[in-house]
Formats: C-alpha cells, structure tokens, sequence
C-alpha cells in the first residue's frame, strides 16, 4: 500500500495552529522573521514484509521527526531516526501501529540552524490487519509514578528486567503496569540506590501483598524475578530503615539470585553473567556501581543525600543503533567519574534518562554535550515540581535540540488538562529508527 497525502502548514515558525494547537504545552511565542523550512512531499507505505515507513521531502536540508495519532490534536507517537542527519529527503519507519486504524500526520522540521516548522498532513491511509505485521522490538517503558524510577525494558525475545520500582506506595502502579501486559514473571530487577524513591515499590505491602520484594513461591505476590541486581555491599544499611528489611527479604527468598555487580560488568565480557542476558542482541554495560572511593578520592563527599545519588547503578544498554543511558539520580561527581573512566563516543546516547530526575545538581552542560542524545527523559515533570527540574537544565536540553518528555501523573487535574494522555512513556525501536509514544513538551 502506498498512498501520496496532500499537505498543508499549520505552524508558522514554532507556533501550532488549528487543529494542531493543542499537541503541544508551553508552546513558544511565533517572534519568528526566518523563512520556516517546507515540507514539498510525503507519503506512507507499507512494505511487502508488513512494515510502515513514512517518507518525505523538504525545501532544504532538515532533520525531520514523523508526528502521528488517532486524531490531529493528538499526535503523540513521535518516530525519529537514529543520529541528526540533515537532508533534503528521508524515510522513517513507524513503529507499532495499530491495525485498521486511521492516523492523523504531521512532519516537524528543524534546520541547521535549530529553527523549527511543522506541516500537518491532510489525509491517512489506513492500516489493515493484512497490511501491519506485528514484530518484535526492544522496548522500554518510563512508567509514570510521578517523582520516583520505575523502568521496564522487554527485548524482542522476550526477556524482562525492571530498574527500580519507585515508592512503597508505587507498588500498585507498578503491579497494574504488568497485569495489564500479562507480565507474571521477570528476569532481572535491579535496584539503582537505596532512596525510597527508587526501591520503595520493592517491599511495599501494595506491590507483594506483603512487605517485602517478590513471594519466590507465589503466595501473595505474582511477579516473582530470578536476578536481583544491586550494591547492597557498597551501602551501610543504617542510610535508610526499610533497606535493611529489604536486603534480608531478597537474601531470604531461595529462588531469587541477589548479585552484587562491580563497574565495567558488561554482557560483551568473555564470561557473561546470565543476569546480565537483557535479551539477543541487547548489550548491557554497567558504566557505575556506587564506588565511592572512584568518585570521591580527595575526601568525604558533601552530604549523605549525594552519597546515596552518587551510589548509583549507572546502566548503558544499547540494541542495535540505538543507546539508552540510565543515569539513576547520579549528580555532577558521577557524571566526572563517567567522562574520566569512559570512552565519551562510548557515552553518546541516543535517549538519556536525566540524572537525578533532572535537577541542577547533576546534568552539567559538559556532560549532556557529551552525551548529546536525540530525546531527554526526566522522571518528574517540571509541572508538578517546577523547582526540581532546574530552568538552566532545561535550557541546556533545548541549546542540544533535543526533544524532552517527562512523567506527569502527580499533575492536579492532568487527566481533565490533557484527555487520553498518560504518563507512562513507550519507547520502541529495531535498533535503526525508533518512536516515542508520549506527549512531547516544549518549554519557554
């Protein structure tokens, strides 16, 4: 199937109109005197082997991200591909559309220059069952449990691992998370640091039906895990109560492997861990573990707080060409530690997971030009607490011209502000193209 769709503007500079105006929040003022790059052509097809690729060509050299949803005000799958090239003409493919379904489009364009325009699409063609093959893709999945990390990521053969689980209270969240995908088992579960915010979910009542982490016999929890990966030999266990309770709940359960990881640890190594098989074709780096002496060798680090940041599980995981960094609430001293101990093209990423859920404490301007990725993600959003997700790390996100989604579920009245939008934030790629399923923001 192949069908040319006709094109009209609907945003001038950077200001959505019409239909498009309310895909976007915190939209920038339309001061804009540059000639807005054109869109002059696009299409969609469908490939014999049932995959969707979304094509288009423009008035000069762009990089180009592919918009697209169920209606034109709400366009939040955003497909890119991997790196920012700039041409006059690409292709991306769309990943994980729905069947018999009809999708509204459009093409936001930024030039070298960093100006932006967008170009909605008039027209859809519409997806049979006999045109989408479903494949498998590497997934990874921010689920939205306001100010706190609970990370899932699914390869696409099937293997599962979650990267903390939130507060106590998350646990239900978490737990309706994979009853609602069928998820009665994982493979891995790692912790990244021992603050509430990140562990809680693991031995809240609300998760296992009973303190603890998982029931390795099923009798009141159904999300038992083989691998529990942590640093449970780096943290004095007085930093916080519950973490004692939950070291001695892992250590008790026969059939979960607690497994005490140093940095460097890494699927590529000659002998490698089965806890760290992610999944074929998924590397695995673990680029920090918590070593304090790495990151402070001059002296005490400033306060107990950093101390636990700092103490952060840094995982690199990439699937293809695609490189997710997730950075737990690592602060500038991990941050120095990585650019001194890693390649910095081995840092680059394609999605970074903002340290610290992006506050000004960690995301210095060197790092995040090191890593430069195509899309930030921060674990909180700047609405629900406007003083944690720092201006000037927003500023240094927008100066890369890299786009930024965040969690929101804590938002007063944010189901009646945005409907049909949740936070949990989908991620899918083949390892060459890959789309985000969110609602993207813009800031001032």
């Amino acid at each position: 199937m192949h069908r040319r769709i006709p094109l009209y503007s609907c945003l001038v500079g950077v200001l959505w109109l019409g239909a498009c105006a309310d895909d976007e929040r915190n939209v920038f003022d339309a001061a804009a005197d540059f000639e807005a790059p054109q869109l002059t052509s696009f299409s969609v097809s469908t490939r014999a082997d049932g995959t969707v690729v979304a094509s288009w060509e423009a008035s000069e050299p762009v990089h180009a991200v592919v918009e697209w949803g169920s209606t034109a005000d709400a366009l939040h799958q955003h497909s890119y591909s991997i790196g920012r090239a700039y041409e006059t003409s690409g292709s991306v493919r769309l990943l994980a559309p729905a069947s018999a379904t009809e999708y509204a489009y459009a093409v936001r364009l930024t030039d070298r220059a960093g100006n932006e325009a967008s170009q909605f699409v008039e027209s859809t063609p519409t997806f049979t069952t006999e045109d989408v093959v479903t494949e498998p893709l590497f997934e990874f999945v921010m689920i939205d449990v306001g100010w706190g990390d609970a990370l899932y990521l699914e390869s696409p053969d099937g293997r599962k691992i979650l990267v903390d689980a939130g507060h106590p209270q998350d646990g239900q969240i978490v737990r309706e998370f994979f009853a609602s995908r069928g998820i009665t088992h994982l493979d891995v579960a790692s912790m990244t640091h021992v603050h509430n915010d990140h562990i809680g979910g693991y031995y809240g009542d609300d998760f296992s039906g009973r303190p603890g982490v998982f029931n390795a016999r099923g009798q009141g929890a159904d999300i038992p895990a083989t691998y529990f990966l942590d640093i449970l030999n780096k943290t004095p266990n007085t930093t916080e109560n519950p973490y004692a309770d939950l070291q001695a709940e892992v250590q008790r359960l026969s059939t979960m492997t607690p497994l005490y990881l140093e940095t460097g640890a890494s699927s590529s190594s000659f002998e490698v861990p089965e806890a760290l098989n992610w999944g074929a074709g998924v590397q695995v780096d673990l680029l920090a573990a918590g070593r304090k002496d790495f990151l402070y060798p001059n002296g005490a680090p400033p306060d107990l707080g950093s101390v636990q940041n700092n103490d952060s599980m840094i995982w690199r995981v990439q699937y293809g060409a695609f490189v997710l960094l997730l950075m737990g609430d690592g602060e500038f001293a991990t941050e120095q530690f990585l650019e001194d101990h890693w390649p910095h093209e081995f840092l680059q990423a394609t999605v970074h997971k903002l340290g610290h859920h992006g506050s000004n404490d960690a995301n210095s301007e060197r790092f995040l030009a090191i890593t430069s990725p195509q899309v930030a993600l921060v674990t909180n959003s700047v609405l629900e607490n406007p003083g944690v997700m720092h201006p000037y790390v927003l500023e240094r996100v927008r100066n890369l011209g890299a786009d930024y989604y965040a969690s929101d579920r804590a938002i007063p009245n944010r189901d009646r502000a945005l409907p049909g939008v949740r936070g949990d934030i989908h991620i899918y790629t083949d390892g060459e193209c890959f789309t985000v399923s969110a609602q993207r923001i813009r800031f001032e």
